[in-house]
């Protein structure tokens, strides 16, 4: 029993030897690739074209005379050497001598020297390593300043249409930000232009290190109510290189991260803020503060220090007044836009067990209220800064934001709708 199963162990690996060796005439990358991970995993009939100056093509089916001449066809209108195209593979066997892969690994997988910075995005550039470098033959390669980015690989006729498909492949993950950020060719063929970067240092980009930033968020106006603190720790965590931009009142921030230059980080972020601000002022490039964000350091820490008490002394002073007796909603005044009864209409499966009871709530003129069967449980004060609410529940600071005709709020624990008494 143990013999036998040893036999099938073994025939099961020598089938898969292809793994350390191709037939010989594969010449590219890309064929390389393709023969290795998706044409030896097909189990019907099927044939592997190649040409003398690499050019490839690959099929299979159930007729093995039709797939033979389709590849060989498809491989004659790919090849500048025509005449040359031949069956290098039938069936998973080769058809001409095996070569080991190894001593050809790094030419299929070649390690660059400089990546360059043109390619804007850190993924951009590790795609350009994984799949463009080891690509032969004409291609391209075009970037949006967006991050967005395209590229072709297989086996262009001419530089022109490896130029023309990328641009049509870049555009299509850039409809957005085309306007603003065009998409243009970075890379034809193997022709590096520019200023570039070691791999060294793109590792470097590539790592994710935790920031200092975090702590000094100090520095934004009212940042409790008027941002997602969250949202601004995954700046001073992200990676590669970055720059947070807000406008004049602060009460807007834009951020542009994962890129492989400085200068653009910057360009992205003010040009985004200026798309939907009059002005826009510089915070941060990186972990560095700008010059204009330390001129403001003392005035905004000192605003933020008295909105902190301030919201401290009401907290303390509504603790007090948790003994409750019953209130029934219905004798709730509501005078404003924003208040009402909201019930929780699509809750969060992942929010804190702290907000389970908050199933329904009630805002009045100066209390925010916690309900069941029509009686508030609980009240506390809270803080209205435009759209964005701040309240304290039972010792937690809580951040909700109202929709713009104040009919919905949405909170940590979920999605809450106005409800008609």
């Amino acid at each position: 029993m143990l013999k036998n199963l040893f036999c099938v162990l073994v025939l099961l690996f020598s089938s898969h030897s292809w793994s350390r060796s191709f037939p010989e005439g594969i010449k590219t990358g890309s064929a390389y690739e393709f023969y290795l991970n998706k044409y030896q995993s097909k189990n019907n009939s099927k044939v592997f074209a190649v040409s003398a100056d690499g050019a490839w093509s690959a099929h299979w089916g159930d007729n093995l005379d039709a797939i033979s001449s389709k590849a060989l066809t498809k491989c004659e209108k790919s090849t500048n050497e025509k005449g040359s195209c031949r069956l290098v593979d039938i069936n998973g066997e080769a058809q001409t001598a095996l070569i080991n892969i190894e001593p050809y690994r790094e030419s299929f997988h070649p390690s660059p020297d400089h990546i360059p910075t043109n390619l804007r995005s850190l993924k951009a550039a590790n795609t350009y390593i994984e799949h463009y470098i080891p690509a032969k033959g004409n291609k391209a390669f075009a970037v949006s300043k967006s991050r967005a980015f395209g590229y072709m690989i297989d086996q262009a006729v001419s530089k022109q249409v490896a130029i023309d498909v990328a641009l049509v492949n870049c555009r299509r993950y850039n409809k957005d930000f085309e306007d603003i950020f065009p998409c243009h060719v970075a890379i034809v063929n193997d022709e590096v232009q520019g200023e570039t970067l070691t791999l060294d240092e793109l590792n470097e980009l590539n790592k994710k290190k935790k920031s200092s930033v975090e702590k000094n968020h100090f520095l934004i106006k009212d940042l409790i109510l008027n941002y997602d603190l969250n949202k601004f720790l995954d700046y001073g965590n992200s990676r590669g290189h970055r720059a947070l931009v807000t406008d004049m009142e602060h009460k807007n921030w834009f951020m542009a991260t994962r890129y492989l230059d400085e200068a653009t980080a910057i360009e992205v972020a003010l040009t985004n803020c200026l798309q939907k601000q009059k002005s826009c002022n510089l915070i941060l490039k990186g972990e560095k503060w700008s010059q204009y964000a330390k001129s403001r350091i003392p005035t905004l820490k000192a605003e933020q220090d008295a909105h902190i008490a301030k919201r401290d002394k009401e907290i303390e002073e509504s603790k007090k007044e948790q003994s409750l007796t019953e209130i029934n909603v219905k004798d709730l005044e509501f005078n404003e836009a924003h208040h009402g009864v909201f019930t929780l209409v699509a809750p969060k499966d992942n929010a804190n067990p702290v907000f389970n009871l908050m199933s329904q709530i009630a805002i009045t003129e100066d209390k925010f209220m916690l309900i069941n069967d029509n009686k508030v449980i609980q009240q506390t004060p809270y803080l209205l800064n435009g759209e964005q609410l701040e309240v304290d529940h039972n010792g937690k600071i809580l951040s909700a934001t109202f929709s713009e005709d104040f009919k919905k709020l949405k909170m940590q624990s979920g999605t809450f709708e106005r409800s008609n008494l």
